[in-house]
């Protein structure tokens, strides 16, 4: 991680930025940002154009394991699925419940990043 995970992620809106993977030759990073209570998660091209994802969201308190923990098995999905892990088929399936609980949180990362500039598009 680049800094120390949930503790570090200090003031709402403040975008941390936890690990880079490469998939099909376009770089992707995982953000985290706290909201309120909250950490969450999002998948964001590192440059060119590109969908922004919500993957998953953990109590600050939580601590920097469980977000080492998730960067360590997200980064070994895309690896493996030789894809974005939250657009492959196979995730899709297995998420599909929390999506809907997830979709305003995403929506509103998602904008948060676009407003920045930090990506160009949400998917």
């Amino acid at each position: 991680m680049s800094t120390s995970g949930a503790e570090a992620i200090a003031s709402v809106g403040e975008l941390i930025e936890l690990g880079r993977y490469t998939v099909r030759g376009s770089e992707r990073i995982l953000f985290a940002e706290r909201v309120g209570r909250f950490v969450h998660i999002t998948d964001q091209p590192a440059e060119e154009p590109g969908g922004c994802y919500f993957v998953d969201s953990c109590l600050a308190s939580d601590g920097d394991s469980s977000l080492e923990t998730l960067v360590a098995d997200y980064t070994r999905q895309a690896r493996r699925l030789k894809e974005i892990p939250m657009v492959a088929s196979e995730v899709k399936s297995r998420v599909s419940i929390r999506w809907s609980s997830a979709a305003t949180a995403s929506r509103a990362a998602c904008e948060f990043s676009m407003a920045r500039g930090l990506t160009a598009s949400c998917a």
